[in-house]
């Protein structure tokens, strides 16, 4: 008779119902986050990775466009890119819906981790800081920034409970963050959160103001964890320039103007229901719990609160900040009735909740591939495909001017054979210009012959349902030359 090997200890076997309302969340945010979802960036990330892939170097000045060619560009997500190109050519857009799909579950077990009250309240509020979150999700470089915070948010609550031996592992964390995302400054700044809550509450502890022992990390380990990780995070391509490029992105108008993703959520949209809903079980878990929270979970609370409202690309910042302190306030009130005392686990129900675990993989694993074809083809159908193919087999002459939206997937298709007018990477193009773009190409306002002709531009591909595209539908000048379900191209005869 078979039996299990000393070294693997029968209850290491044993899952218990608990264990699997844990895994059966994870299954399904992995199911959730697998479906194909391309963002529009998306392109230029993938041409970017292949161009660094190709010349052995990280790009320090734009080599895409036609309007901004030469002018210097901080390509803070090189490695991401890298990383995304490499999955694309392995597996396509499969390869990257599973690792997106990895990243957003690897990110909730780590907030899972820090809930209190698991799995009961701590089952329900992740899936619902998963579930708002998701307004965001795809394969992008920003999803490691996500995974990277909840990380660092880890390795600071460990510090606090087991020792700040933990704090050195911010270290390596920081290097690898500020080489594939500029988002690495939140990581310096939830570490500078941690340390100005140990200085205040020293100094009310001091005061006597704040009564109890102290609830935060000492102040020198944490400074000094903070001075080693902004050290290491110059270690990049782009150097100290790193550490100011983030304050650009949250100060420009231009951005925080055409942009959608950093537009406040509109609550009259069914998909922030689950980020209210949040936000409701917060306040709530304040009102009624005996606990205080401490110094650092009020400042990053209200800092990453603040920000979610004002944008929604900080969602889910909030929100893997947000679910442990919900759990932690409810762990008071709840915890005689969410944490009853463990009975002894027969073999017979733990086979069978292996048996349910199986089953519930196996059907999502059916599920997702099955939506894999049809999801890709919905997907591409956002994209002018039909568009890039003509302008390739034509090949009219140029200058073109594109769509701000169609811009990231005409410089994968077109590049190099075209330069594009205009991309996602909205850093590189700046305010004024995006300010006049938007007035003179999207609204149709002033005098747009003059700016099309101050460019020269001989080829437009734009929506065939938008104002420019309306224009040029009456100008004799100007012939279509191609039309589909989403976009048109017009070519310039005289």
């Amino acid at each position: 008779m078979f039996a299990v090997p000393a070294r693997f200890p029968a209850r290491a076997w044993t899952l218990t119902p608990r264990g699997l309302l844990a895994a059966i969340l994870f299954v399904a945010l992995f199911a959730i986050a697998a479906q194909p979802s391309l963002d529009a960036d998306l392109w230029w990330h993938l041409r970017t990775g292949q161009w660094i892939i190709e010349n052995g170097a990280v790009p320090h000045a734009d080599p895409f466009s036609s309007t901004r060619y030469g002018a210097p560009w901080v390509a803070h997500e090189w490695l991401a890119d890298v990383g995304l190109y490499a999955l694309y050519r392995a597996g396509g857009i499969n390869a990257l819906a599973l690792a997106t799909a990895a990243v957003v579950t690897l990110t909730f077990v780590v907030v899972y981790r820090m809930s209190e009250t698991r799995p009961h309240l701590a089952v329900f509020t992740t899936f619902l800081a998963a579930l708002a979150s998701a307004v965001t999700w795809g394969p992008r470089p920003q999803m490691l920034t996500l995974l990277f915070a909840a990380l660092t948010l880890f390795i600071l609550e460990r510090a606090r409970l087991r020792g700040t031996r933990w704090l050195w592992l911010l270290l390596p964390l920081l290097l690898l963050w500020a080489n594939v995302h500029s988002g690495f400054f939140l990581g310096l700044a939830i570490i500078g959160a941690h340390l100005a809550g140990a200085f205040a509450e020293r100094l009310l502890l001091r005061l006597r103001v704040w009564r109890g022992p102290p609830q935060s990390l000492a102040v020198r380990p944490v400074a000094l964890a903070l001075f080693g990780a902004t050290l290491v995070s110059v270690l990049n391509p782009n150097g100290v320039q790193l550490l100011v490029y983030p304050f650009f992105t949250l100060f420009s108008h231009a951005m925080q103007t055409y942009i959608v993703e950093w537009h406040s959520p509109d609550f009259h949209d069914v998909r922030f229901m689950p980020f209210a809903l949040l936000w409701l079980l917060l306040l709530a878990s304040l009102a009624l719990s005996a606990r205080r929270p401490t110094l650092t979970e009020v400042l990053l609370t209200i800092g990453l609160g603040y920000e979610s409202l004002v944008s929604i690309r900080n969602i889910p910042l909030f929100a893997i900040v947000a679910a442990p302190l919900i759990t932690r306030q409810w762990a008071c009130v709840l915890r005689p009735m969410l944490e009853p005392q463990m009975r002894p686990q027969r073999r017979v129900l733990s086979a069978l909740n292996w048996t349910l675990l199986a089953l519930t993989v196996f059907a999502v694993v059916v599920r997702v591939s099955a939506q894999w074809s049809a999801g890709e083809a919905q997907a591409m159908s956002q994209f002018p495909v039909s568009a890039a193919d003509y302008v390739l087999a034509a090949k009219p002459p140029g200058p073109l001017l594109n769509s701000y939206n169609f811009g990231g997937y005409l410089v994968w298709r077109l590049y190099p054979a075209y330069a594009v007018f205009i991309d996602g990477r909205a850093d590189v193009y700046g305010d004024a210009f995006m300010d006049e773009y938007y007035a003179r190409v999207w609204q149709g306002h002033g005098d747009w012959q003059e700016y099309l002709a101050r460019y020269n531009v001989r080829v437009v591909v734009m929506e065939k349902d938008g104002t420019l595209a309306g224009l040029l539908r009456v100008q004799p000048q100007w012939k279509l030359v191609h039309e589909d379900q989403l976009a048109a191209v017009f070519e310039r005869s005289q």
